[in-house]
């Protein structure tokens, strides 16, 4: 099990410690800089030097106490800075003279390790008296220790700047982290403060848009789970309401029945009257199991290959017997190719939707057509009725879950959840539905889908 961490103590540890890594690569750049430009400035300090002097002795003979003359002259026109000079023939490696600050001087050959001393070794060309002296070599030494101070006081200083700044950092990822999670921390409080069914209200003062952003995206979460839990009590209240009422009237008049003989035209009239209400209460069933598992498994529906046509002519005859005994003529008409690949279920809940819908709201003697037709790679569906149609300001919001529209004669309004239902199934099959008037006289929902499931 992963230990649990905390944000305010992330942010303060990663602010200060990249905070103090800039800093510090940025003086040690400057620092290096200043360290080469020193070197540098020795190198050319100890060219310099060389040069002086053979410019002064290719005038006048090469003497020792000339040479320490002006080895002393030049030493002190160069305070803070010790140099040494050696003569001596590199062939024989005896040596002439040394000169200055003789005891900085290495062996002859070597060259010294620390950086702050600068060796310099050329030969000593063109002086005076080369003839008897023989071919000389000079070794030119700077010793820049002298000048350590002011690169040290640099050093202490950019330590200084750089604790300082560590401990800045430190103060503003304490005050930044805390300050973050204090807002993250009240949002959750807030959350765990709010009631079952509301929503909170931030009261935060104009906090990071960061923060803004997952408190709007709680409030959008809470709200739809608020809307989520009124309409599963509503559906609750309904289910117990829509089951309970008929299952009771379906007692009742049983009870009734046996209470005495009755004639076999009696008993039919009243089993075919259960029928129909035990049918209608069995598709209620079928879409709240739809409802549910729509809701479980999206994204997860089992998809097969079947023919429409023969699929509606095994499911139609129950709505064939449901709109004889309410005296509606239910004609079907399916023409060509009906072969679809789609969630089959989903599909002809749909179909027995629309058909269960049409014959509800159809008047004794009228007429419900269903024509279905493959039209190129799509498959066509209209549901035509002769009832009172679908205002047009309900057209659209009878799609909804638990819109429930006008009652149809002698029937209850139900849960509002077939047509949407119908419409989550034609959409996941990549088409459309609508509502709209039926050349009959009243209502029409037409439908489009793809033979084959959407996005292939």
């Amino acid at each position: 099990m992963k230990k649990p961490w905390s944000l305010a103590n992330r942010l303060t540890l990663w602010f200060t410690v990249l905070t103090v890594l800039l800093v510090g690569m940025i003086a040690g750049v400057s620092t290096l800089f200043v360290l080469g430009a020193t070197t540098r400035e020795f190198d050319a300090l100890a060219k310099e030097e060389i040069d002086e002097l053979r410019a002064i002795f290719r005038d006048r003979p090469l003497e020792a106490e000339e040479m320490h003359k002006e080895a002393n002259s030049l030493h002190t026109s160069h305070p803070g800075v010790r140099m040494a000079w050696r003569l001596w023939n590199k062939d024989t490696g005896k040596k002439w003279g040394e000169f200055g600050d003789t005891d900085l001087l290495p062996e002859a050959g070597k060259v010294p390790r620390e950086p702050w001393i600068r060796l310099r070794q050329v030969p000593f060309e063109n002086y005076q008296g080369a003839e008897t002296i023989g071919p000389l070599w000079i070794d030119m030494l700077v010793d820049g220790r002298g000048r350590l101070f002011p690169l040290k006081k640099y050093g202490v200083i950019a330590g200084l700047i750089l604790l300082g700044t560590g401990v800045l950092a430190l103060s503003a990822g304490v005050v930044f982290g805390r300050k973050t999670a204090g807002l993250l921390e009240h949002i959750a409080n807030q959350v765990h403060e709010t009631s079952v069914g509301d929503v909170p209200k931030w009261q935060e003062e104009n906090p990071p848009v960061e923060i803004q952003l997952v408190a709007e995206a709680l409030t959008k979460a809470l709200a739809r789970a608020r809307d989520e839990q009124e309409r599963s009590s509503f559906l609750i209240a309904g289910v117990a309401h829509e089951l309970r009422s008929p299952i009771q009237n379906l007692l009742g008049e049983t009870e009734v029945l046996l209470m005495r003989d009755r004639s076999t035209d009696e008993y039919k009239s009243i089993l075919i009257s259960h029928t129909e209400e035990i049918q209608d209460l069995a598709r209620e069933i079928d879409n709240l199991v739809t409802l549910c598992a729509h809701k479980t498994n999206q994204g997860h529906a089992s998809l097969e290959t079947f023919d429409l046509r023969e699929e509606l002519r095994l499911r139609v005859p129950r709505e064939l017997a449901r709109a004889q005994r309410r005296d509606v003529h239910l004609k079907v008409e399916l023409e060509g190719d009906l072969s679809v690949t789609g969630d089959r279920e989903a599909l002809l809940l749909a179909f027995r939707n629309l058909l269960g819908n049409a014959v509800s709201f159809s008047p004794p003697g009228s007429e419900v057509r269903l024509t279905v037709e493959r039209q190129g790679d799509e498959i066509f569906v209209a549901v035509d009725d002769q009832g009172p149609g679908v205002p047009v300001d309900q057209r659209e919001r009878i799609f909804e879950p638990f819109q429930r529209g006008k009652e149809a004669p002698g029937m209850r309004s139900g849960f509002g959840l077939g047509l949407a239902l119908s419409r989550e199934a034609i959409e996941a099959q990549g088409g459309t539905i609508r509502a709209t008037e039926s050349p009959l006289g009243g209502a029409r929902f037409e439908a489009r889908f793809l033979r084959g499931p959407k996005g292939n």
